[in-house]
């Protein structure tokens, strides 16, 4: 019986350890950039659907870079899902 609460507040110990490891590196850590905590991301939604976001277009970036004064650098993104293709294989 002993063994088994030793085992267990082992395999206790070690799941909290990894899970803060993993917070802590993703989530908690500012990023490595200078002034890090100054990012900003902005996301586009739509009247009809609030709750999901999309990436915005370009020309709305350049009207929102245009139109503010509270950022000092702009930067563009978007995610995309591609298909990788290698000597008669496919990976999406």
């Amino acid at each position: 019986m002993a063994l088994l609460a030793i085992v267990a507040f082992t395999v206790g110990i070690g799941s909290a350890t990894a899970i803060f490891t993993v917070i802590n590196g993703v989530m908690l850590k500012p990023l490595p950039f200078p002034q890090g905590e100054r990012f900003v991301a902005i996301y586009g939604a739509r009247i009809d659907e609030p709750g999901r976001y999309s990436s915005i277009s370009f020309p709305d970036l350049i009207e929102y870079q245009a139109r503010t004064t509270s950022f000092d650098v702009f930067g563009w993104f978007r995610l995309a899902q591609f298909t990788s293709f290698r000597r008669g294989t496919w990976k999406q």
